[in-house]
């Protein structure tokens, strides 16, 4: 039985890092037109949401969002949106 629960977990954590993955290829695809350069839609952050509020370990939880935001960014992106993304500084 914990083995199917884990394996549960380790699916859903896939499925929403692949529809994360998705949404973030319909957001860059989607103009926004605002005075702020590099601003984006967001569409593919509740995915993260969701899984820190299901009963997902912080640690996987955490790792699916930096598995996310690499993946769009070096999709549609550059190194700037990646840092921009994860909220570093970049001085």
């Amino acid at each position: 039985m914990k083995g199917f629960i884990y394996e549960t977990k380790n699916s859903l954590s896939r499925i929403i890092c692949r529809s994360s993955d998705h949404f973030g290829y319909v957001e860059s695809l989607v103009p926004v037109f605002t005075g702020i350069p590099g601003i984006k839609l967001g569409l593919a952050k509740p995915g993260g949401a969701f899984l820190y509020w299901t009963d997902i370990p912080f640690k996987e939880a955490a790792l699916v969002s930096v598995v996310r935001i690499l993946v769009i960014g070096f999709m549609f992106g550059n190194l700037f949106s990646i840092l921009y993304s994860s909220g570093w500084r970049c001085a």
